[in-house]
């Protein structure tokens, strides 16, 4: 069991360090494409009280949020890779992917096609959540791991 254990948390730290260290070395496109999405919020949220206040200060700090989104990822994935406060990794991962998922699919804005990759996506990385929770849930005694119930 301890091998699935460090497999599961390989697999879900990996595809972090892989889109962190990708990321910090394409961060131009990445800052383009947070720009694109920031858009396309702030054309369908036109008429929604305040939120034009918080995307354009988003899009003030755009860069920032970027980077810091990287470095959240790279050592949240890094201390679960490393077993390394692997908790508070975890949480890490799960703020920045539950927020980053919110703001970069929001299906709810789309129709047809668009309307059903989008929610793919959006349901794709909750499932990885879903893991991202599985690891704060796990307990250790004695070097064994007991899943709690």
């Amino acid at each position: 069991m301890a091998g699935v254990v460090f497999l599961g948390r390989w697999f879900i730290s990996g595809i972090f360090i892989i889109l962190a260290v990708s990321s910090f070395f394409h961060l131009e496109e990445v800052n383009n494409e947070f720009l694109q999405t920031l858009s396309v919020w702030q054309m369908s949220s036109s008429n929604l009280p305040g939120v034009q206040e918080v995307l354009s200060f988003m899009e003030d700090f755009g860069r920032w949020f970027v980077l810091v989104g990287v470095v959240i990822e790279l050592v949240g994935a890094l201390a679960i890779f490393l077993q390394f406060h692997v908790k508070i990794g975890a949480t890490l991962l799960l703020s920045y992917l539950f927020f980053t998922t919110l703001f970069h699919q929001p299906f709810w804005f789309f129709e047809g096609p668009l309307l059903a990759r989008s929610f793919v996506l959006f349901m794709k990385n909750f499932a990885i959540v879903g893991g991202l929770m599985l690891i704060l849930a796990e307990r250790r005694s004695a070097g064994v791991h007991i899943t709690s119930s």
